[in-house]
């Protein structure tokens, strides 16, 4: 499990991940469910994850094994 930098790591337009260095590099994260270990950056992973939900390009669940605050 790696961490996802919704920030500047997704692109909420489309939902695939522009980050080069996380494994999931250039695959869309519509529909998908991401298991992780918590979120990486500031509260404005929220914003990237409410912009996927509008463009409907959003992931099915999120699954965090650490308690998660800001993309919650």
């Amino acid at each position: 499990m790696s961490l996802c930098p919704f920030w500047g790591g997704v692109d909420p337009s489309t939902g695939e991940v522009m980050d080069r260095h996380y494994p999931l590099a250039g695959q869309r994260l519509g529909g998908a469910v991401l298991v992780l270990p918590s979120g990486r950056g500031s509260c404005s992973g929220s914003g990237v994850l409410l912009e996927l939900i509008l463009s409907g390009n959003a992931p099915a669940a999120l699954v965090f094994s650490e308690l998660e605050e800001i993309l919650t």
